[in-house]
């Protein structure tokens, strides 16, 4: 049942791959193995391939509460490739871990850029507009929507996240 679950198995993954839209960056050669423990979700071992470097995440995803997850993980990238769009490209080392329920987490850890570019953008003439300004509320009195459908709210993810990466 959902108040409590009995979820049991195993999961191995391998040749997997993965791309991060909003960084660009592809994921080959994915591969690791997961387990259920009670109600803990771990995470034995995920590596995978970033760039020329590599990309490792251990740890557990608790599920007791299934709309309530939290979380004790460790990931680390050597001479991984974490940005490769128009915005830039950016190698790092990194040493990151997220601990906490999911509307409180918290993030903590070490990065460093090892070489890249980032690409500024030329300025346009666009203004920023926002939710408080009187061109958005003149436009949803037009219109049937409302100002919660128009602008995207904060997420509860990251209202609730602290974070410190040195």
């Amino acid at each position: 049942t959902p108040q409590s679950p009995n979820v049991v198995g195993a999961f191995a993954l391998d040749l997997g791959s993965l791309r991060i839209v909003s960084t660009g960056v592809q994921f080959p050669d994915v591969e690791g193995t997961m387990h259920i423990a009670g109600d803990t979700v771990v995470i034995d071992s995920l590596r995978a391939r970033a760039g020329e470097g590599r990309i490792r995440m251990i740890g557990g995803i608790g599920i007791a509460e299934m709309t309530r997850p939290t979380f004790d993980l460790q990931a680390t990238a050597r001479e991984a490739l974490v940005l490769d769009n128009d915005i830039g490209e950016l190698t790092a080392n990194a040493t990151i871990s997220v601990l906490g329920p999911i509307d409180s987490l918290y993030v903590a850890g070490r990065a460093r850029v090892l070489e890249g570019v980032i690409y500024i953008p030329e300025p346009d003439s666009k203004t920023t507009v926002g939710p408080g300004d009187a061109e958005v509320f003149a436009t949803i009195d037009t219109s049937a929507m409302s100002l919660e459908e128009l602008i995207p709210q904060e997420s509860p993810v990251l209202k609730g996240m602290r974070m410190q990466v040195d």
